[in-house]
Formats: C-alpha cells, structure tokens, sequence
C-alpha cells in the first residue's frame, strides 16, 4: 500500500514536471517569434536609412545651382511659383 503512495505521488511529481517543461518551451518559442519580428521590424528600419544616406551622399555630390534649390523647396516645403497652378486629383487613392 505504501509503495503504491509514493509511485502515485512520484507519477505526479513527474507530470508537473513535464508540464512545466512543456509550457516553459512553448513561452521561449513565443519570445523567440516575438523577437524575430523586431528585428525584421528594425531591418527594415535600417535600409530605410541606409537609402536616406545614399540619397544625401548624391546631393552632396550634385552642384548645387538654382534648379537644385526650387527642386528642394518644391520638395521639402511644397512650394510652387506664383504662376504654376496646382490641379488635385483624391480619385486616384
């Protein structure tokens, strides 16, 4: 009788234990997944501003001369000559 107790005791020990085991596993493989996706997420982050850079780098190389700066100000600061006229179109999208 007693050795059925402790067998009994001893099968319930074991099975906490491997499901603690299992449940530890599968927490890791959600932090490894959810890792993953962050450095995907920062990859691309990266590239993005590696293409910045090289863009700089070009404008640095390019002479800087009148066309240069209209092309930047109707860029950056969307501004147009007092004559252009500036058609719309929300159809598109």
């Amino acid at each position: 009788m007693k050795r059925t107790k402790h067998s009994f005791l001893f099968s319930i020990i074991v099975t906490m234990f491997v499901f603690f085991c299992i449940m530890s596993i599968i927490k890791l493989q959600i932090e490894v997944n959810s890792q993953n996706a962050q450095n995907q997420d920062l990859r691309e982050e990266i590239d993005h501003l590696n293409y910045e850079i090289d863009q700089y780098g070009n404008d640095l190389e390019n002479p800087k001369d009148r066309e240069y700066y209209e092309e930047k100000a109707r860029e950056k600061l969307n501004l147009r000559l007092p004559e252009e006229i500036i058609f719309y179109n929300d159809l598109i999208n």
